[in-house]
């Protein structure tokens, strides 16, 4: 048998290794070795972004042709190839691919796109805050700040209904932040750019970041945690802006029974969306501008141009952007994110990531799955009912 020329790559390191499929597996395995790159007994071969068993001279006349590149990669969680970066591996790689990615720890022929590495730093963002909300005392400090008689009201009004119910009470029980005054003499502060690392007591209650605010009559700076954690939102007042308040509004939710998700769009706003059976789909609610289904309210009433638009469940990462824009091509093609196929490869990891890390027995997975179909389904066919009166009011909260 003729030989054959294959491309190497390990990290950094690339190699070309003219092989023949007819001496078999330990010559093939002697020449790996020879290069000085991986073991070959600890690591996989990937091929065409999929993971390929090489046991004996039929596989490796299958699978390694002229000029095929093969990756090696370690089976441990500390090293990955570009493969990883440009190849996507199939589903059952998706928690090592996610641990991996997020931690950045890349033995690499190049760097990854600057929107690779934002994009995952904010699905990953929003994942960590959607799981905030399932946590047991989470839901436990959600159920007993609820009045009874709210809570009541869920009987008789269908889902759409008692969410206009819930949000009024909402808005009128919690404060958005738009300035923090002085914890010295009580004038108007302006936000730093700079934040700082919140403090052991701050992390324990899930701070992940403290914002600095300085004074312009005593220029004493005042500190604002960004809560997450929804036990510690309401011991603290209730007080923050779309981050903490749409946590804590998608932890009561959830607390009462329904089935919400946080949604972002990956810029500077994130909300709530809540399943209605009778609907047949995800309604928009936004906790901060006190509004139920009117998703064009960003692009039409606030005149944002929509780009990516992610939810985040229980069990699932999900593109949503057409419930969000006229302009769905438009929002989809813009260069600051990835090509689409490579949102839907985040997207699809990012909910393998959140369901590895909920409890969820068989029959609720698939009631949540049934629920994200039929919503996807209504958003690609268009049979979305929306409220399109043109009537769209300007940015409340945060104007």
């Amino acid at each position: 048998m003729e030989p054959r020329t294959i491309t190497v790559h390990s990290g950094e390191q690339t190699a070309e290794l003219e092989i023949y499929p007819d001496l078999g597996m330990p010559t093939f395995l002697q020449q790996l070795d020879s290069l000085h790159f991986l073991p070959s007994s600890s690591c996989w071969f990937v091929v065409d972004g999929q993971r390929v068993l090489l046991e004996s001279e039929e596989d490796i006349d299958t699978h390694l042709k002229e000029n095929t590149a093969v990756w090696l990669v370690s089976r441990g969680a500390g090293r990955a190839s570009t493969a990883l970066i440009d190849l996507y591996l199939p589903n059952s790689f998706a928690e090592q691919f996610l641990n991996i990615y997020r931690r950045f720890r890349f033995q690499r022929s190049r760097s990854p796109p600057q929107s690779y590495i934002r994009l995952d730093r904010e699905l990953i963002q929003t994942a960590s805050d959607f799981l905030m909300t399932c946590k047991p005392a989470s839901l436990a400090s959600a159920r007993d700040w609820v009045p009874r008689d709210i809570a009541r009201q869920m009987e008789g009004h269908t889902v759409k209904e008692f969410l206009v119910i819930l949000l009024e009470w909402f808005h009128s029980s919690t404060t958005f932040v738009k300035t923090t005054p002085c914890v010295r003499c009580g004038s108007v502060t302006v936000s730093q750019s700079n934040t700082v690392q919140p403090t052991e007591e701050e992390k324990r209650v899930g701070v992940r970041n403290v914002e600095l605010h300085r004074c312009q009559t005593c220029h004493a700076d005042t500190r604002f945690p960004r809560h997450r954690d929804p036990t510690a939102i309401i011991a603290n007042g209730r007080r923050g802006r779309c981050g903490e308040l749409s946590i804590l509004f998608t932890t009561v939710c959830r607390a009462l029974g329904l089935e919400a998700r946080l949604v972002t769009d990956l810029n500077d706003h994130i909300w709530t969306e809540v399943f209605d059976d009778a609907l047949g789909h995800f309604v928009h609610t936004d906790p901060c501008e006190n509004t139920v289904d009117t998703p064009l309210m960003y692009e039409k009433g606030w005149g944002k141009t929509q780009q990516l638009v992610v939810a985040v469940g229980m069990n699932h990462c999900t593109d949503v952007t057409p419930r969000y824009t006229e302009h769905y091509e438009r929002a989809v093609s813009d260069p600051r994110w990835p090509r689409r196929y490579v949102c839907h490869v985040f997207t699809s990891r990012v909910g393998a990531y959140v369901q590895s890390r909920v409890t969820i027995n068989d029959a609720d997975q698939e009631r949540l799955a049934t629920f994200v179909r039929r919503d996807l389904t209504a958003l690609r066919h268009g049979a979305l009912e929306r409220d399109d009166s043109g009537e769209y009011r300007p940015r409340q909260s945060g104007a």
